[in-house]
């Protein structure tokens, strides 16, 4: 092999460096460091209990006036996306939307020092109104965590709302995830969020 191919390999293999340092910094601006960042998430039923239990936090919803009105997660206050400061948060605040949308914008505007007193209701306002206020429960007796099924329907009732029962003990799932690693969810839904019932 002769000095000039040896030459060409290894201008190749720099261009291929660069070339792949160029797509990872376009792809990902804020760094590897920024690939694995995931905001810390809040599941409905551990945000349910806590507003139960008055425990002392800060919600805030983040669609505009209109949607706040027709429903909203109980004790929240309404600073539409657009009338965000995000250096308002000085103690850690609880955020939410309709499904993670204005969330995520907001969370990737947010510096770290803020980002680390931002917590996301996982699934937004409707996963509060679709797996808490109206959830689809298993029943039978191949239920493994019955004390976690008793306790959303609990925490149904006590928001006014009602379950429906089914015999597939799949719909836990849903309430097993461990959000300590989970992704932004997948929006699915669009449309209002009417009160069932009386």
């Amino acid at each position: 092999m002769n000095d000039i191919s040896i030459n060409k390999r290894l201008a190749l293999i720099g261009f291929g460096i660069v070339l792949a340092g160029l797509v990872m910094a376009l792809a990902f601006p804020d760094g590897l460091k920024g690939v694995n960042r995931q905001p810390q998430f809040i599941g409905v039923v551990e945000l349910a209990q806590k507003i139960k239990n008055r425990e002392k936090m800060r919600i805030v919803d983040l669609r505009d006036e209109e949607a706040f009105e027709e429903f909203h997660i109980p004790t929240a206050i309404n600073t539409p996306l657009d009338q965000f400061d995000p250096n308002s948060i000085k103690e850690p605040t609880i955020v939410y939307s309709g499904d993670d949308l204005l969330t995520r914008r907001l969370w990737n505007e947010l510096p770290d020092s803020i980002r680390s007193r931002t917590v996301i209701v996982y699934g937004g306002v409707h996963d509060w109104f679709d797996r808490l206020l109206y959830p689809k429960l298993p029943f039978g007796n191949e239920i493994k965590n019955k004390k976690l099924v008793n306790q959303i329907h609990d925490l149904c009732q006590f928001y006014g709302g009602f379950s429906d029962f089914e015999n597939d003990p799949d719909l836990m799932e849903y309430y097993e995830k461990d959000l300590s690693s989970a992704s932004w969810p997948k929006v699915q839904r669009s449309g209002g969020l009417i009160r069932k019932g009386c």
